[in-house]
């Protein structure tokens, strides 16, 4: 892929609004906007920020009706059908190449059409059940000879085509907004897909309740929930003139500032409007929320007293500095759900992360990552890198912004920061509590504007005589959210506290989290 580096804080900062590239004549001719936001049209960096959605969200949890048994339907008016029975439904949806542009100046994973190419090996990942296509991919950018290939390689494994996309058509708002797509993409996309002998299965609507109701940014709409349901009957009922038996459901975000009573009004209102409930809705989560794990379960539980399947998309953070270290931030996320799994798993990035969905048998791969999981889910721990030392550690400063205390440095949540509240010099001191085997020092920057910056680290403890040592200088042109490391080329003993002195920043010196770890396991 390309540039790394996030994105004004990456998918933990809750920031994640962006506005639509034009494709040239193509989308000219369409009647409405395709956004750019993630997941729906694949750029961004994660859950958005409502700006001001306390209004839009209610505070109770509204009553849980009595269920009735649940399926999910097959899609599929031909013979064989998808089987969509397994639980955890186990979904797919890597970043294809796409242009570049505002707010995505990365091109998706350059091996993308090999996961299509005549025996591809996807190994244990053959177990994937779904593929979920991005909108904006299947409109514009993919060849048919590309979309041929996708159809015919997915028949072959009997494994279902969804694509995500935006369904609400704009009307005096809703312009560059994501979730408006419009019926006219719609459209196009449906016709594409059936021109290369294909069909799609599964649609996962790209967030018309935040985007329509919650959303108070530039060209909201902040529309009443009956109004967007109705909305998205029209879409369906487009896509159905192309596939009558298609299964539409719904992906929203739960940035930590919205309450997920709100969601669940939602999924009341679409069964009010329509008389029938949304197949799934899928979680684009602010894994930063305290107790998401719980939350989680407990809408889970939730959705399935409204007939509704429960999914989550998993994902790493654009600030993690490769590949391996996005797929440790997933599986960290994915085991913390512990075996109450919701009904739906899908494995998605919209961020420059990973390159590569192949070969299945390497561990910094999509389809040998998911494969892992697939084969044994115990097995993601090997992924997991050694543990963080300073998570939790005492850490002193030069001096703190009011709410921008120490500890938040070392929160293990990069969406929180120290701010010394001063330009430098300033300096941030870590305890670990006794002497240390280090291995790696991570250092998340929080920085605006961009420029060029030094910073020393020092060690002191048992290893070095009880002296401060400067362990590195790191010295570079860097911007907010990213990672500088320091790996040693061996592991250094005995070192109790770590010290961060900032010397040079065109900013107050800042960090959004600093890890310590031990040596590779």
């Amino acid at each position: 892929m390309g540039r790394r580096g996030g994105i004004a804080g990456g998918a933990r900062s809750a920031v994640r609004v962006a506005l639509i590239m034009l494709v040239g004549a193509l989308v000219a001719a369409c009647a409405t906007v395709e956004s750019s936001g993630s997941p729906g049209v694949a750029t961004g960096s994660g859950s958005p920020d409502a700006s001001s959605p306390a209004a839009a969200t209610p505070s109770a949890m509204p009553p849980d009706p009595s269920p009735s048994p649940r399926a999910t339907p097959s899609a599929r008016p031909s013979d064989p059908p998808p089987d969509l029975s397994a639980r955890p439904l186990v979904w797919l949806a890597p970043l294809p190449l796409l242009p570049t542009g505002p707010g995505r100046e990365f091109t998706g994973s350059p091996d993308f059409m090999r996961l299509f190419a005549p025996g591809a090996d996807w190994g244990a990942a053959d177990g994937v059940r779904v593929l979920k296509l991005y909108g904006e991919w299947v409109a514009y950018a993919a060849t048919d000879a590309e979309l041929a290939a996708v159809v015919r390689s997915q028949r072959e494994a009997g494994r279902a085509i969804a694509v995500e996309m935006g369904p609400l058509d704009p009307d005096g708002c809703g312009n560059g907004v994501e979730g408006f797509a419009g019926l006219d993409e719609a459209r196009r996309i449906a016709a594409r897909i059936a021109a290369a002998g294909g069909r799609i299965d599964l649609v996962a609507m790209d967030e018309p309740w935040f985007y329509g109701h919650v959303y108070a940014g530039p060209g909201a709409c902040r529309w009443p929930l009956d109004r967007i349901a109705r909305g998205v009957a029209a879409f369906e009922a487009v896509m159905r003139e192309t596939f009558p038996r298609v299964v539409v459901g719904d992906t929203e975000a739960l940035p930590r500032d919205v309450d997920p009573a709100g969601l669940l009004a939602w999924l009341d209102a679409y069964r009010v409007e329509t008389g029938r409930p949304l197949p799934f809705v899928h979680l684009d989560l602010d894994f930063g929320r305290v107790g998401w794990p719980a939350m989680v379960a407990d809408l889970d539980r939730r959705a399935g007293a409204r007939d509704v399947d429960l999914g989550l998309i998993l994902f790493g953070d654009p600030s993690d500095p490769d590949d391996e270290a996005w797929f440790a931030t997933l599986a960290q996320r994915l085991i913390a759900i512990g075996d109450t799994a919701p009904d739906h798993l899908l494995f998605q990035s919209w961020q420059d992360r990973p390159d590569r969905v192949l070969p299945a048998d390497d561990t910094s791969t999509w389809t040998g990552v998911v494969g892992r999981y697939l084969a044994d889910p115990a097995g993601l721990a090997e992924l997991l890198p050694p543990p963080n030392l300073a998570a939790g550690a005492a850490a002193r400063a030069s001096s703190s912004l009011a709410g921008a205390r120490p500890g938040l440095a070392v929160d293990g949540d990069p969406a929180t920061t120290w701010s010394s509240g001063t330009g430098p010099p300033a300096w941030i001191e870590i305890d670990l509590g006794r002497g240390r085997t280090v291995g790696l020092v991570r250092l998340r920057i929080a920085q605006f504007p961009e420029g060029r910056t030094v910073h020393r680290l020092l060690g002191r403890g048992p290893g070095t005589g009880g002296r401060w040592v400067t362990l590195a200088v790191l010295r570079g042109r860097t911007g907010d959210a990213e990672v500088l490391e320091w790996r040693p080329d061996t592991a250094r003993t005995g070192l109790r506290w770590l010290r961060v002195e900032t010397t040079e920043s065109p900013s107050w010196v800042a960090w959004r989290e600093i890890e310590v770890l031990g040596p590779e396991r």
